[in-house]
């Protein structure tokens, strides 16, 4: 009954307080990675609020963190850094058939959410990181423009 999805920050929101000391018995190693991605970061040009001015060549320290209510605060599959990106890149290929004229290769936004999701996983450590984040700016376009 306690079991829930797969995604780590749910446990945290229903407490509100972040510290839900043993409620959940037995999914404690799950819990700590997911309440250590709630705690903020220093990442100024990562604020949800200025989407708008979110640049492709300028990635932030970390990846913005996103309401829980939010399309992309959904887990995601574990993928590597080399599928996130070509998954993303796919998306971004098939966007450009369809302004073509290829409507077919249109991809919908739940396509766009998964790939955007997928880089999300990349580390900020990660050498990779920073071709993420322009990737993960160029899907965030392509969905508000595919709305």
């Amino acid at each position: 009954m306690a079991n829930q999805m797969t995604g780590g920050p749910l446990p945290a929101s229903s407490s509100g307080s972040g510290s839900f000391s043993g409620s959940a018995s037995s999914s404690g190693s799950a819990s700590k990675s997911g309440s250590a991605g709630q705690q903020a970061k220093s990442s100024p040009n990562a604020v949800l609020d200025s989407e708008s001015a979110w640049s492709s060549d300028r990635p932030p320290d970390a990846w913005p963190i996103f309401p829980l209510d939010h399309p992309l605060a959904r887990s995601a599959p574990k993928r590597t850094t080399g599928q996130a990106i070509a998954l993303a890149k796919k998306i971004e290929d098939r966007w450009e058939q369809a302004k073509s004229g290829n409507a077919k290769a249109r991809p919908s936004s739940d396509e766009i959410q998964e790939a955007c999701r997928a880089l999300l996983t990349v580390s900020p450590k990660d050498s990779k990181f920073p071709k993420a984040w322009a990737a993960f700016v160029r899907l965030r376009k392509i969905d508000r423009e595919a709305a």
